[in-house]
């Protein structure tokens, strides 16, 4: 399930980082203890959040937001736990990030799709593709999206966090397809632009390639359904991986 908050500016900041996910993720942390009051609750993490979005411009490595609107995604495949805690938020008179200051005024729950073998995704945050502090043996290095490793480590952290999920058993067996194809047009937009797919981010004192693109993805309808709710690859809970779907026509 997938939430959307609506939130209003109040005061003169408006900036916070471009990279923002640490605050927001301590921020969450924060809520779910004192939401929660069972540990399985307080110590669930098959969540992930989008970046806050609004109309903003990007100077000096911050963002400044030139609306009063600003929006923020939460996502989980628990949907009873995260209408508690969505509720739990609704009730926050104001909340800070950086220099801004936000009042929430509603959230609504987003429509489930019905999602096939084949889904086209935007990304709302990066991707990272394992967590850099349990599997040290994983490349550093950035990767080519379209090397069959790529997928093949996004798929062995989809399995780890699939398996933790209380609520449901899966059929693994069934599993076998993966593939994640990056958007050939907006590969060549970056690469027109001289860009990069992935950048560096420390995370955890460490330095991991974290992605952002939209690509399609082919795999298992089960697995399709749950990485649209908990997110695609590793540390949803620090914001990395939520997504969204791309409609069909819809310019990327």
């Amino acid at each position: 399930m997938k939430v959307r908050f609506h939130f209003k500016r109040q005061g003169k900041g408006n900036a916070v980082p471009v990279f923002h996910q640490d605050i927001l993720a301590d921020l969450i942390r924060s809520w779910i203890q004192s939401a929660f009051h069972t540990a399985p609750e307080q110590t669930f993490d098959l969540y992930t959040f989008s970046s806050l979005r609004g109309l903003n411009k990007c100077e000096s490595n911050l963002l400044f937001f030139h609306t009063n609107q600003v929006h923020m995604m939460l996502s989980s495949p628990h949907e009873a736990w995260l209408r508690a805690l969505a509720d739990f938020i609704m009730q926050q008179a104001s909340i800070q990030i950086h220099e801004m200051i936000l009042v929430p005024e509603a959230f609504e729950t987003a429509h489930a799709p019905t999602l096939g073998w084949e889904t086209r995704y935007v990304s709302m945050s990066p991707m990272i593709l394992f967590d850099p502090t349990e599997n040290l043996d994983a490349p550093r290095d950035l990767l080519n999206p379209y090397a069959a490793e790529f997928s093949d480590l996004l798929f062995d952290t989809l399995l780890d966090r699939m398996e933790k999920f209380p609520l449901r058993q899966f059929d693994f067996d069934q599993y076998g397809k993966f593939q994640i194809v990056p958007d050939a047009r907006y590969i060549e937009k970056l690469r027109v632009q001289k860009k990069k797919l992935g950048r560096a981010l420390e995370v955890k004192d460490t330095k991991v390639k974290a992605y952002l693109f939209p690509f399609t993805l082919y795999a298992h309808p089960d697995v399709q359904n749950f990485i649209y709710d908990a997110g695609i690859g590793a540390m949803g809970a620090d914001g990395f991986g939520c997504l969204d779907l791309v409609l069909s026509g819809k310019k990327i």
